[in-house]
């Protein structure tokens, strides 16, 4: 080869590239919360179901409460004080997955975080489930 010859290569053209999936709102949430769909499955099959609620805009992993579970915690020697309070915090400590709760965090949240947390865990364990009744 010459001096003057020059080898001249052909750009190499990359392979298409597949565009991303969005993710989904679910999976950026359950991300946040550091879930994953395995653990989801899991959890699924331990508890019956799991639900992914959203209060003021954060997501919260929760689990139904049993009845041996809601005997146990309306046990006043269980429950400190026995009030509705305590026993809704008890709730959000035992029934939400993620974020983990303490007995130190949750008396830290805003006032109203362990009662909607109660009231959803209450409904996904049966308390408002959608009844029919025909009057004979």
């Amino acid at each position: 080869m010459s001096e003057q010859e020059t080898i001249v290569q052909e750009p190499e053209t990359a392979a298409p590239v597949a565009p991303v999936p969005a993710q989904s709102p679910t999976d950026k949430a359950l991300e946040k919360l550091g879930v994953t769909r395995t653990l989801v499955e899991e959890l699924k099959k331990n508890f019956g179901c799991v639900q992914l609620s959203f209060i003021a805009g954060e997501p919260y992993l929760l689990r139904p409460l049993f009845r041996r579970e809601l005997r146990h915690l309306k046990d006043p020697a269980a429950v400190q004080g026995g009030n509705d309070m305590h026993l809704e915090e008890a709730i959000a400590i035992q029934c939400v997955i993620a974020p983990k709760f303490t007995k130190e965090s949750i008396v830290l949240s805003r006032a109203g975080l362990a009662s909607s947390i109660a009231a959803l865990v209450y409904n996904i364990s049966g308390f408002d489930i959608d009844t029919e009744s025909i009057e004979l």
